[in-house]
């Protein structure tokens, strides 16, 4: 099975801002030879962020944390194929209909900067190379769609308690870019369809925020996801 996108670069399986990031010096956990199981990451993570006082996330919540990112983007993928939707740097394409969003660029380059996938954050590349390869290789949605992730996970209530530590660079992505109203511009741009699923939310963003507002821990987030989306999963 080819790796995913999100498992390749952002292999922790859920967003952890530079600040954060630099203080457990993930970096140099990641340069290892081989890099550490998933299970020290968690614990190391935990660990950390008790120490800096949020001491209600523990490793496996963690875990239950990235599989719910994982079910996320599979939704959001589902959402995007139904529409027929190809993004650019600068760009959407929707069936026949090209959408221009010239501020696209600087956001995900802003986002890849102050979130940086594996290869930006180990310095193997830069971000405007990394955005130029991901573009290339065709996997701008992938990308695009770890944006939405992090918008919806920065309001989980399960999360209040550690989003000061390990999202906190979310506001500032936001004060740099205005990255909130472009989602909103892609989610506007996408054309009602049906998708199956005309009972959830039809923009992007609600139907992946509405479960997380439903319950406030992983475990019934994570059961409500899959009562609802199991048929895709």
């Amino acid at each position: 099975m080819t790796e995913s996108f999100h498992n390749k670069h952002f292999p922790l399986g859920f967003h952890c801002g530079y600040n954060f990031w630099n203080r457990l010096d993930l970096s140099t956990q990641f340069r290892q030879t081989p890099p550490p199981g998933r299970t020290f990451l968690r614990q190391l993570i935990a660990d950390g962020l008790h120490s800096a006082g949020a001491e209600n996330l523990s490793a496996a919540d963690l875990e239950l944390l990235a599989t719910i990112n994982q079910v996320l983007l599979q939704i959001g993928q589902h959402f995007l194929r139904s529409r027929n939707c190809q993004i650019a740097r600068q760009s959407l394409t929707t069936g026949n209909h090209d959408i221009e969003l010239p501020k696209l660029e600087k956001v995900l380059q802003n986002f890849l900067q102050l979130f940086p996938a594996l290869p930006v954050a180990l310095g193997k590349t830069t971000s405007e190379r990394f955005l130029l390869a991901t573009e290339k290789q065709g996997q701008l949605n992938d990308l695009v769609l770890e944006l939405f992730l992090l918008r919806v996970q920065s309001q989980n209530p399960a999360l209040k308690a550690v989003v000061p530590l390990l999202l906190s660079e979310e506001q500032q992505l936001h004060n740099s870019t205005g990255y909130r109203e472009q989602l909103q511009l892609i989610d506007q741009a996408l054309p009602q369809v049906d998708d199956g699923f005309g009972q959830r939310p039809t923009s992007l963003l609600a139907r992946l925020m509405e479960p997380l507002q439903q319950a406030t821990s992983f475990r019934e987030q994570l059961s409500l996801l899959q009562q609802t989306w199991g048929g895709i999963l």
